[in-house]
């Protein structure tokens, strides 16, 4: 909580000073607007938009059909603030049809901070995380050779990550009670004939 509370500290000195008590942001933010994830073609599928500079917002205007905003007077972030709903419904009814991939490479290409909202399976054909080895394949006893989540550091003079697949119910019952803890073949056995182990 310590490391994480400064992140309240606005509200808080909102609340303090002015008497002000804040709602829901949902995907909104202080200092960035348009700032939101917005759906695309597709089952699930979003793109997240963040302007917060002057040359950003050029850089959106210039891609985005926003002909209601091309004035002047929206470069500023505070002048946007008080249209944000508009020009959430402009970028919300452009994206509704786009293909959350090539606009988000059409984005970046254009100088706008943009990004595809990702599954969790996405990640496994991420060039960044492939280029890293983060996902290393291993062998499971039911499901064969299945990815895993490598770790998030890597030393050259240290190589660690997982080196086996999660285990299945039970699998290594056996090696614990042996090897580990130490019973022998005899209680095992027992053990096992009366359904204890299963």
């Amino acid at each position: 909580m310590e490391a994480g509370i400064h992140f309240l500290e606005p509200l808080m000195l909102d609340y303090t000073v002015n008497g002000k008590i804040p709602g829901g942001a949902g995907h909104g933010s202080l200092r960035s607007c348009p700032h939101g994830v917005y759906q695309c073609a597709g089952v699930e599928r979003h793109i997240a938009i963040a302007i917060e500079t002057e040359a950003q917002w050029h850089a959106l205007k210039a891609v985005a059909p926003l002909d209601a905003f091309r004035s002047s007077e929206f470069d500023s972030v505070e002048a946007r603030f008080n249209v944000r709903d508009a020009i959430d419904d402009a970028i919300r009814t452009w994206c509704a049809d786009k293909d959350a991939f090539a606009l988000s490479r059409q984005l970046k290409d254009a100088g706008v901070p943009a990004s595809a909202v990702l599954y969790p399976t996405d990640l496994y054909e991420d060039p960044q995380l492939a280029a890293r080895g983060f996902f290393p394949v291993l062998e499971h006893g039911v499901m064969g050779p299945t990815p895993y989540d490598g770790l998030m550091t890597k030393f050259s003079d240290a190589p660690a990550g997982p080196h086996s697949a999660g285990p299945c119910l039970g699998e290594h019952t056996e090696y614990v009670l042996r090897d580990i803890l130490g019973v022998d073949d005899e209680s095992i056995a027992m053990a096992a004939a009366v359904g204890a182990l299963s």
